[in-house]
């Protein structure tokens, strides 16, 4: 019972290194590759196509693929929840 505890214990302590690594991570490929095309402000006019998360990850697979970056759907996971959080105020639907 013990060891299980040390388990979940230190699981639960390395969980925000983790989750920092990811949001770092997306950053990081938003940066150089969705920014080398465009600015932010696809994200944020009047007419933009993206109204949901759904249509959020389309788009972000579709240019990943257009542009033959080959992300895994890791990336593509969290480059849209950067996304959604920082331009489209979007709710990630469960799991996220």
């Amino acid at each position: 019972m013990r060891a299980v505890t040390f388990i979940g214990t230190t699981l639960l302590a390395l969980a925000p290194a983790v989750l920092d690594a990811a949001q770092d991570r997306a950053r990081t490929l938003h940066d150089t590759y969705c920014l080398a095309c465009h600015g932010t402000q696809t994200y944020t006019r009047a007419d933009r196509i993206v109204t949901d998360y759904g249509g959020l990850r389309t788009e972000v697979d579709r240019w990943q693929r257009n542009m033959s970056l080959n992300w895994s759907r890791a990336d593509i996971d969290i480059v849209t929840a950067h996304l959604a959080e920082r331009y489209y105020k979007l709710a990630c639907p469960a799991p996220c």
